[in-house]
Order: structure tokens, then C-alpha cells, then sequence
């Protein structure tokens, strides 16, 4: 396919989103780099990332739900009451402890 052409770009363009997707999946949202899954061979690795990748795209679908002051959706199909309050973030460090100025 030549340099620039219009398959090219539809090329290029897809790679970027998939790029996109994997700097935001390691580094900004979920911290996917080495150790994140601590389980020895390729079908649990795999089964995990599975999980781990639904899980964010499900945290993608409400946030851009709340985003839009719209319900989430799993709610309205369990019939339950929309919750508008954030989602929980939980991390595996405690962060930097400041000095007690007091």
C-alpha cells in the first residue's frame, strides 16, 4: 500500500487507537505493566486480562453514562434505583505520607 494513501491512513489510524488504548491501560488507568497478573501460565495470564479489560470497558460505558447525566444502564436492566455517585478507586499503594504541620 503506498506511503500515505488512503488505506494507509485508515491503517496508521487504527494503529493509533490501539496504541492509545494500551498507554492508557498501562500507565494511566489500570497499571497493566510486568507483575500485574502474579499466575503462572498463558490460558490464566489470558483468562485474566479478559476480566481485566471487561471490567474497563464497563468503567469506560458508566463514566461516559454519568458524563452525560444519563443512568447506568445495568441499573435501568435490573430495575434498580441510578446511583450517581462515583465509583470506588482502590490502589495497592498508600501514596506519600505528608508531614504533620500542626
Amino acid at each position: 500500500m503506498p506511503w500515505q494513501s488512503t488505506r494507509w491512513a485508515l491503517s496508521f489510524n487504527r494503529r493509533s487507537l490501539i496504541e492509545g488504548l494500551d498507554a492508557r491501560l498501562r500507565y494511566q488507568v489500570r497499571d497493566v505493566n510486568r507483575g500485574y497478573f502474579r499466575v503462572p501460565g498463558l490460558v490464566a495470564t489470558t483468562l485474566l486480562m479478559a476480566v481485566t479489560l471487561a471490567a474497563h470497558n464497563i468503567e469506560r460505558l458508566r463514566g461516559w453514562h454519568l458524563a452525560r447525566h444519563q443512568p447506568d444502564p445495568w441499573q435501568v436492566e435490573l430495575g434498580e434505583e441510578p446511583s450517581t455517585e462515583p465509583m470506588d478507586r482502590h490502589t495497592w499503594t498508600k501514596g506519600r505520607r505528608r508531614p504533620y504541620r500542626g
